[in-house]
Protein backbone atom coordinates (compact mmCIF):
# COMPACT_ATOMS: atom_id res chain seq x y z
CA UNK A 1 0.00 0.00 0.00
CA UNK A 2 2.95 2.28 0.79
CA UNK A 3 4.17 2.08 -2.75
CA UNK A 4 0.92 2.50 -4.44
CA UNK A 5 0.17 5.57 -2.69
CA UNK A 6 3.68 7.20 -3.12
CA UNK A 7 3.74 5.97 -7.31
CA UNK A 8 0.16 7.84 -7.46
CA UNK A 9 1.38 10.79 -5.82
CA UNK A 10 4.39 10.69 -7.88
CA UNK A 11 3.43 10.05 -11.72
CA UNK A 12 0.44 12.13 -11.21
CA UNK A 13 2.58 15.45 -11.57
CA UNK A 14 4.29 13.50 -14.28
CA UNK A 15 1.58 13.59 -16.21
CA UNK A 16 0.48 16.49 -16.11
CA UNK A 17 3.90 18.00 -17.02
CA UNK A 18 4.49 15.84 -19.67
CA UNK A 19 1.11 16.54 -21.08
CA UNK A 20 1.93 20.52 -21.06
CA UNK A 21 5.08 19.79 -22.62
CA UNK A 22 3.69 17.75 -25.72
CA UNK A 23 1.22 20.67 -26.04
CA UNK A 24 3.37 23.21 -26.00
CA UNK A 25 5.57 21.27 -28.79
CA UNK A 26 2.82 20.21 -30.75
CA UNK A 27 1.61 24.24 -30.91
CA UNK A 28 5.06 25.05 -31.83
CA UNK A 29 5.45 22.36 -34.67
CA UNK A 30 1.81 23.20 -35.94
CA UNK A 31 3.20 26.56 -36.29
CA UNK A 32 5.85 25.62 -38.61
CA UNK A 33 3.45 23.98 -41.13
CA UNK A 34 3.27 23.02 -44.93
CA UNK A 35 0.09 25.03 -46.17
CA UNK A 36 0.08 22.80 -49.21
CA UNK A 37 1.11 19.20 -47.73
CA UNK A 38 -0.63 20.14 -44.22
CA UNK A 39 1.89 18.34 -42.56
CA UNK A 40 4.32 20.06 -39.88
CA UNK A 41 7.80 20.86 -40.99
CA UNK A 42 9.41 19.38 -38.03
CA UNK A 43 7.19 17.80 -35.18
CA UNK A 44 8.90 18.01 -31.76
CA UNK A 45 5.87 17.16 -29.93
CA UNK A 46 6.76 13.23 -31.44
CA UNK A 47 9.91 14.01 -28.89
CA UNK A 48 7.92 14.72 -26.21
CA UNK A 49 5.99 11.71 -26.28
CA UNK A 50 8.71 9.35 -26.24
CA UNK A 51 10.65 11.66 -23.61
CA UNK A 52 7.51 10.97 -21.49
CA UNK A 53 7.25 6.95 -22.06
CA UNK A 54 11.08 6.59 -20.93
CA UNK A 55 10.30 8.53 -18.01
CA UNK A 56 7.20 6.68 -17.08
CA UNK A 57 6.75 3.21 -16.31
CA UNK A 58 5.09 1.00 -18.75
CA UNK A 59 1.83 0.76 -16.43
CA UNK A 60 1.42 4.43 -17.16
CA UNK A 61 1.61 4.56 -20.22
CA UNK A 62 -2.36 3.61 -21.66
CA UNK A 63 -3.09 6.79 -19.36
CA UNK A 64 -0.62 8.65 -21.00
CA UNK A 65 -1.33 7.83 -24.38
CA UNK A 66 -5.15 8.84 -24.12
CA UNK A 67 -4.35 12.34 -22.30
CA UNK A 68 -1.76 13.01 -25.41
CA UNK A 69 -4.21 11.63 -27.54
CA UNK A 70 -6.73 14.33 -26.57
CA UNK A 71 -4.02 16.78 -26.33
CA UNK A 72 -2.89 16.12 -29.78
CA UNK A 73 -6.59 15.66 -31.90
CA UNK A 74 -7.96 18.99 -29.79
CA UNK A 75 -4.85 21.05 -31.18
CA UNK A 76 -4.57 19.61 -34.71
CA UNK A 77 -8.75 20.18 -35.28
CA UNK A 78 -8.17 23.57 -33.89
CA UNK A 79 -5.57 24.88 -36.31
CA UNK A 80 -6.00 22.24 -39.31
CA UNK A 81 -7.63 19.46 -39.86
CA UNK A 82 -11.34 17.97 -39.66
CA UNK A 83 -12.18 16.18 -36.11
CA UNK A 84 -12.42 12.77 -37.69
CA UNK A 85 -8.68 13.69 -40.05
CA UNK A 86 -7.34 15.04 -36.54
CA UNK A 87 -8.06 11.65 -34.73
CA UNK A 88 -6.89 9.39 -37.25
CA UNK A 89 -3.60 11.31 -38.26
CA UNK A 90 -3.04 11.56 -33.92
CA UNK A 91 -3.79 8.11 -33.32
CA UNK A 92 -0.88 7.40 -36.53
CA UNK A 93 1.55 9.74 -34.53
CA UNK A 94 1.17 8.29 -31.26
CA UNK A 95 1.11 4.61 -32.09
CA UNK A 96 4.28 5.31 -33.82
CA UNK A 97 6.03 7.48 -31.07
CA UNK A 98 4.65 4.46 -28.34
CA UNK A 99 6.70 2.12 -30.44
CA UNK A 100 9.43 4.14 -30.27
CA UNK A 101 9.61 3.98 -27.08
CA UNK A 102 9.06 0.83 -26.30
CA UNK A 103 11.56 -0.92 -29.04
CA UNK A 104 14.11 1.39 -27.29
CA UNK A 105 13.48 -0.35 -24.20
CA UNK A 106 12.96 -3.34 -25.19
CA UNK A 107 16.32 -4.42 -27.58
CA UNK A 108 18.20 -3.17 -25.35
CA UNK A 109 17.70 -5.14 -22.35
CA UNK A 110 21.44 -5.74 -21.44
CA UNK A 111 21.28 -2.05 -20.26
CA UNK A 112 24.29 -0.97 -22.24
CA UNK A 113 23.51 2.84 -23.06
CA UNK A 114 25.37 2.34 -26.69
CA UNK A 115 22.53 -0.43 -27.33
CA UNK A 116 19.57 1.49 -26.08
CA UNK A 117 20.63 4.56 -28.08
CA UNK A 118 21.52 2.45 -31.31
CA UNK A 119 18.04 1.09 -30.33
CA UNK A 120 16.37 4.22 -30.23
CA UNK A 121 17.63 5.76 -33.47
CA UNK A 122 17.00 3.02 -35.36
CA UNK A 123 13.51 2.56 -34.52
CA UNK A 124 13.09 5.89 -35.02
CA UNK A 125 13.88 5.65 -38.42
CA UNK A 126 12.38 2.80 -39.04
CA UNK A 127 9.18 3.52 -37.23
CA UNK A 128 9.01 7.12 -38.56
CA UNK A 129 8.52 5.44 -41.89
CA UNK A 130 5.71 3.19 -41.28
CA UNK A 131 3.88 6.43 -39.70
CA UNK A 132 4.79 8.46 -42.82
CA UNK A 133 2.86 6.04 -45.15
CA UNK A 134 -0.06 5.29 -42.89
CA UNK A 135 -0.62 8.97 -42.27
CA UNK A 136 -0.01 10.23 -45.57
CA UNK A 137 -2.03 7.02 -47.10
CA UNK A 138 -4.40 8.62 -45.57
CA UNK A 139 -4.62 11.99 -46.48
CA UNK A 140 -3.74 11.66 -50.12
CA UNK A 141 -6.95 9.47 -49.97
CA UNK A 142 -9.13 11.87 -49.15
CA UNK A 143 -7.63 15.22 -48.98
CA UNK A 144 -5.98 15.15 -52.57
CA UNK A 145 -2.56 15.38 -51.33
CA UNK A 146 0.20 13.77 -53.12
CA UNK A 147 1.17 10.90 -51.28
CA UNK A 148 5.23 10.67 -51.92
CA UNK A 149 6.42 14.20 -51.29
CA UNK A 150 3.78 14.37 -48.23
CA UNK A 151 5.38 10.98 -46.71
CA UNK A 152 8.81 12.14 -47.22
CA UNK A 153 8.43 15.63 -45.28
CA UNK A 154 6.40 13.59 -42.85
CA UNK A 155 9.27 11.29 -42.25
CA UNK A 156 11.88 14.27 -42.03
CA UNK A 157 9.69 16.05 -39.57
CA UNK A 158 9.12 13.08 -37.35
CA UNK A 159 12.95 12.12 -37.21
CA UNK A 160 13.89 15.64 -36.67
CA UNK A 161 11.29 16.89 -34.20
CA UNK A 162 12.20 13.23 -32.47
CA UNK A 163 16.24 13.25 -32.42
CA UNK A 164 16.24 17.36 -31.19
CA UNK A 165 13.35 17.08 -28.52
CA UNK A 166 14.20 13.70 -27.30
CA UNK A 167 17.94 15.03 -26.94
CA UNK A 168 17.03 18.31 -24.86
CA UNK A 169 14.03 17.13 -22.54
CA UNK A 170 15.96 13.57 -21.87
CA UNK A 171 19.37 16.00 -21.06
CA UNK A 172 16.85 18.41 -19.20
CA UNK A 173 15.31 15.38 -16.88
CA UNK A 174 17.84 12.92 -16.59
CA UNK A 175 21.25 14.84 -16.21
CA UNK A 176 22.51 16.26 -13.09
CA UNK A 177 23.35 20.19 -12.38
CA UNK A 178 27.43 20.22 -11.64
CA UNK A 179 27.35 22.09 -8.54
CA UNK A 180 29.40 25.45 -8.23
CA UNK A 181 29.88 28.79 -10.02
CA UNK A 182 32.69 27.39 -11.69
CA UNK A 183 29.71 25.10 -14.08
CA UNK A 184 27.04 28.31 -13.61
CA UNK A 185 29.72 30.45 -15.16
CA UNK A 186 30.87 28.07 -17.77
CA UNK A 187 27.11 26.94 -18.81
CA UNK A 188 26.32 31.19 -19.32
CA UNK A 189 29.06 32.14 -21.36
CA UNK A 190 28.96 28.83 -23.40
CA UNK A 191 25.08 29.74 -24.14
CA UNK A 192 25.69 33.40 -24.83
CA UNK A 193 28.91 32.15 -27.71
CA UNK A 194 26.21 29.54 -29.23
CA UNK A 195 23.59 31.81 -29.45
CA UNK A 196 25.79 34.53 -30.64
CA UNK A 197 27.91 32.67 -32.69
CA UNK A 198 24.71 31.02 -34.48
CA UNK A 199 23.01 34.26 -34.54
CA UNK A 200 25.94 35.71 -36.99
CA UNK A 201 26.07 32.65 -39.29
CA UNK A 202 22.56 32.20 -39.98
CA UNK A 203 21.86 35.73 -40.42
CA UNK A 204 24.53 35.84 -43.31
CA UNK A 205 22.85 35.68 -47.06
CA UNK A 206 22.96 33.16 -49.15
CA UNK A 207 26.31 31.97 -49.90
CA UNK A 208 27.40 32.36 -53.60
CA UNK A 209 29.68 29.92 -55.35
CA UNK A 210 33.32 32.19 -54.26
CA UNK A 211 32.25 32.08 -50.30
CA UNK A 212 30.31 28.68 -50.06
CA UNK A 213 32.98 27.54 -48.39
CA UNK A 214 33.53 30.49 -45.85
CA UNK A 215 30.08 30.41 -44.89
CA UNK A 216 29.32 26.61 -44.73
CA UNK A 217 33.11 26.60 -42.38
CA UNK A 218 31.68 29.23 -40.24
CA UNK A 219 28.40 27.31 -39.65
CA UNK A 220 30.27 24.54 -37.44
CA UNK A 221 31.70 27.03 -34.93
CA UNK A 222 28.06 26.80 -33.36
CA UNK A 223 28.42 23.11 -33.46
CA UNK A 224 31.57 23.26 -31.94
CA UNK A 225 30.94 25.89 -29.39
CA UNK A 226 27.54 23.24 -28.02
CA UNK A 227 29.87 20.16 -28.10
CA UNK A 228 32.26 22.04 -25.77
CA UNK A 229 30.27 23.32 -23.45
CA UNK A 230 29.40 19.97 -22.02
CA UNK A 231 33.03 18.36 -21.73
CA UNK A 232 33.56 21.48 -19.52
CA UNK A 233 30.39 21.97 -17.56
CA UNK A 234 28.76 18.60 -17.97
CA UNK A 235 25.53 16.98 -19.89
CA UNK A 236 22.64 19.27 -17.87
CA UNK A 237 24.49 22.31 -19.14
CA UNK A 238 25.48 20.70 -23.20
CA UNK A 239 21.63 20.16 -23.21
CA UNK A 240 20.77 24.24 -22.43
CA UNK A 241 23.82 24.96 -24.69
CA UNK A 242 22.03 22.84 -27.58
CA UNK A 243 18.43 24.13 -26.84
CA UNK A 244 19.91 27.87 -27.71
CA UNK A 245 21.13 26.32 -30.53
CA UNK A 246 18.09 25.18 -31.40
CA UNK A 247 15.66 27.66 -31.01
CA UNK A 248 18.39 30.11 -32.83
CA UNK A 249 19.08 27.92 -35.52
CA UNK A 250 15.24 27.56 -36.32
CA UNK A 251 13.75 30.50 -35.93
CA UNK A 252 16.33 32.32 -38.50
CA UNK A 253 15.63 29.37 -40.66
CA UNK A 254 11.81 29.82 -40.83
CA UNK A 255 12.35 33.40 -41.43
CA UNK A 256 14.40 32.31 -44.59
CA UNK A 257 17.73 33.48 -43.54
CA UNK A 258 21.16 31.34 -43.13
CA UNK A 259 23.23 29.68 -45.45
CA UNK A 260 21.08 26.68 -46.53
CA UNK A 261 18.91 29.00 -48.19
CA UNK A 262 20.38 28.17 -51.63
CA UNK A 263 19.59 29.64 -55.15
CA UNK A 264 17.23 26.65 -56.49
CA UNK A 265 16.35 24.70 -53.74
CA UNK A 266 12.63 23.55 -53.81
CA UNK A 267 10.17 25.01 -51.06
CA UNK A 268 10.72 23.39 -47.68
CA UNK A 269 14.41 22.23 -48.53
CA UNK A 270 16.26 24.52 -47.09
CA UNK A 271 14.19 24.17 -43.99
CA UNK A 272 15.07 20.31 -44.20
CA UNK A 273 19.14 21.06 -44.68
CA UNK A 274 18.47 23.10 -41.52
CA UNK A 275 16.96 20.40 -39.53
CA UNK A 276 19.67 17.66 -40.53
CA UNK A 277 22.09 19.86 -39.13
CA UNK A 278 20.37 20.14 -35.54
CA UNK A 279 19.80 16.15 -35.98
CA UNK A 280 23.55 15.68 -36.90
CA UNK A 281 24.09 17.95 -33.63
CA UNK A 282 21.58 15.87 -31.72
CA UNK A 283 23.36 12.77 -32.21
CA UNK A 284 26.84 13.97 -31.11
CA UNK A 285 25.66 15.24 -28.36
CA UNK A 286 23.77 11.83 -27.30
CA UNK A 287 27.15 10.48 -27.75
CA UNK A 288 29.13 12.68 -25.76
CA UNK A 289 26.68 12.16 -22.88
CA UNK A 290 26.88 8.57 -23.42
CA UNK A 291 30.95 8.88 -23.34
CA UNK A 292 30.72 11.23 -20.33
CA UNK A 293 28.32 7.85 -18.28
CA UNK A 294 30.64 5.45 -19.17
CA UNK A 295 33.56 7.70 -17.47
CA UNK A 296 31.20 8.35 -14.35
CA UNK A 297 30.57 4.83 -14.26
CA UNK A 298 34.05 3.69 -13.63
CA UNK A 299 34.31 6.61 -11.03
CA UNK A 300 32.05 4.38 -9.29
CA UNK A 301 33.64 1.38 -9.67
CA UNK A 302 37.04 2.57 -8.77
CA UNK A 303 36.96 1.80 -4.99
CA UNK A 304 36.45 -2.34 -5.55
CA UNK A 305 35.59 -3.57 -2.17
CA UNK A 306 32.53 -3.25 -0.36
CA UNK A 307 32.26 -0.29 2.49
CA UNK A 308 28.80 -1.10 3.97
CA UNK A 309 26.83 -4.24 4.33
CA UNK A 310 23.38 -4.16 5.22
CA UNK A 311 19.99 -6.32 6.15
CA UNK A 312 16.76 -4.97 5.95
CA UNK A 313 14.30 -7.26 7.61
CA UNK A 314 11.36 -6.64 4.97
CA UNK A 315 8.06 -6.94 7.74
CA UNK A 316 9.51 -4.60 10.23
CA UNK A 317 11.70 -2.27 8.33
CA UNK A 318 14.99 -2.40 10.31
CA UNK A 319 18.20 -1.91 8.81
CA UNK A 320 21.49 -3.47 10.59
CA UNK A 321 24.44 -2.41 9.26
CA UNK A 322 28.03 -3.92 9.04
CA UNK A 323 31.50 -1.85 8.31
CA UNK A 324 34.64 -1.59 9.38
CA UNK A 325 36.20 0.85 11.66
CA UNK A 326 36.60 4.21 10.02
CA UNK A 327 34.71 3.08 7.38
CA UNK A 328 33.90 6.58 5.50
CA UNK A 329 29.85 5.67 5.65
CA UNK A 330 29.71 5.36 9.24
CA UNK A 331 28.47 8.76 9.94
CA UNK A 332 25.94 8.22 7.17
CA UNK A 333 24.45 4.43 8.05
CA UNK A 334 24.30 6.31 11.72
CA UNK A 335 21.37 8.44 10.35
CA UNK A 336 19.33 5.46 8.68
CA UNK A 337 18.09 3.06 11.66
CA UNK A 338 15.20 1.77 9.11
CA UNK A 339 13.70 1.56 5.79
CA UNK A 340 11.53 4.75 6.42
CA UNK A 341 14.45 7.09 7.39
CA UNK A 342 16.36 6.07 4.17
CA UNK A 343 13.30 6.50 1.61
CA UNK A 344 12.75 10.03 3.48
CA UNK A 345 16.64 10.76 2.35
CA UNK A 346 16.16 10.40 -1.05
CA UNK A 347 14.61 11.64 -3.90
CA UNK A 348 10.84 10.57 -4.74
CA UNK A 349 11.57 9.02 -8.11
CA UNK A 350 14.98 6.98 -6.17
CA UNK A 351 12.26 5.86 -3.18
CA UNK A 352 10.46 3.85 -6.47
CA UNK A 353 13.49 2.78 -7.83
CA UNK A 354 14.57 1.29 -4.43
CA UNK A 355 11.39 -0.20 -3.24
CA UNK A 356 10.88 -1.60 -6.89
CA UNK A 357 14.21 -3.51 -6.34
CA UNK A 358 13.64 -4.78 -2.79
CA UNK A 359 10.20 -6.20 -4.00
CA UNK A 360 11.87 -7.78 -7.03
CA UNK A 361 14.43 -9.50 -4.42
CA UNK A 362 11.89 -10.66 -1.79
CA UNK A 363 9.56 -12.05 -4.22
CA UNK A 364 12.79 -14.22 -5.85
CA UNK A 365 13.41 -12.51 -8.70
CA UNK A 366 17.01 -11.08 -10.03
CA UNK A 367 18.46 -7.98 -9.64
CA UNK A 368 21.75 -7.62 -11.00
CA UNK A 369 22.05 -3.87 -11.67
CA UNK A 370 23.89 -1.10 -9.71
CA UNK A 371 21.76 1.58 -8.43
CA UNK A 372 23.80 4.85 -7.93
CA UNK A 373 21.88 7.64 -6.38
CA UNK A 374 22.06 10.77 -3.53
CA UNK A 375 20.40 11.36 -0.80
CA UNK A 376 20.29 14.22 2.00
CA UNK A 377 20.57 13.53 5.75
CA UNK A 378 18.48 15.24 8.30
CA UNK A 379 21.47 17.62 8.90
CA UNK A 380 22.07 18.73 5.75
CA UNK A 381 24.58 16.84 4.56
CA UNK A 382 24.53 14.81 1.37
CA UNK A 383 25.94 11.37 0.30
CA UNK A 384 26.34 9.75 -2.98
CA UNK A 385 26.19 5.82 -3.03
CA UNK A 386 26.09 2.77 -5.37
CA UNK A 387 23.98 -0.33 -4.48
CA UNK A 388 24.51 -3.74 -5.30
CA UNK A 389 25.04 -7.30 -4.90
CA UNK A 390 21.18 -7.95 -3.42
CA UNK A 391 19.85 -11.13 -2.18
CA UNK A 392 17.59 -12.60 -0.21
CA UNK A 393 17.68 -14.71 3.12
CA UNK A 394 15.19 -16.65 5.35
CA UNK A 395 15.36 -16.09 8.92
CA UNK A 396 13.28 -16.94 11.87
CA UNK A 397 12.79 -13.25 12.19
CA UNK A 398 11.53 -13.75 8.26
CA UNK A 399 12.73 -12.48 4.74
CA UNK A 400 15.61 -10.25 5.14
CA UNK A 401 17.30 -8.47 1.97
CA UNK A 402 20.74 -8.09 2.09
CA UNK A 403 23.03 -5.88 -0.44
CA UNK A 404 26.38 -3.49 -0.17
CA UNK A 405 26.47 0.13 -0.60
CA UNK A 406 30.24 1.81 -1.97
CA UNK A 407 30.37 5.39 -2.05
CA UNK A 408 30.89 7.21 -5.21
CA UNK A 409 32.77 10.18 -5.92
CA UNK A 410 32.52 12.85 -9.10
CA UNK A 411 29.80 13.16 -11.64
CA UNK A 412 26.35 10.45 -11.15
CA UNK A 413 24.77 8.83 -14.57
CA UNK A 414 21.01 9.24 -14.09
CA UNK A 415 19.08 5.74 -12.92
CA UNK A 416 15.88 5.31 -14.41
CA UNK A 417 12.51 3.05 -13.57
CA UNK A 418 13.55 0.75 -16.49
CA UNK A 419 17.45 0.17 -15.59
CA UNK A 420 16.31 -1.73 -12.46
Amino acid sequence: MHGSGLQEKVYLPALIMWGLVYLGLGYISLLLDDPQSRVAMVWFAAGGAISACLSLPRRIWPLLFVMLFVVRSGLDAMMRHSPVTSMVLSLISLSGDFTVAWCAQHFSRGRDDFRKISAWIISTLLISAVAAAAGSGWLSRYHAIPFFDTATLWWAANVSGTLVATTVLTGLTWEPVRPGARPVIITFSGVVLVVMSAAFVFSLPPADEASAGLVYGLACVPVLLTVMVPLLAGSFAGTLAFLALSITVISLSWLKAGPFFIHGLFRGEPLLLAQCYLSGTAVLMIFIRLQQRLFSARNVMKNEGCEAAYRLNEATGELSWDLPPGAALNAIVSHLPDRDALLGCVHPRTRLLLLSRWKAIASGERVSASLVFRGTLPDGSRFSVSERHLFRLHTDAGTVIAGEWTPVHGPLPFSRAEDC
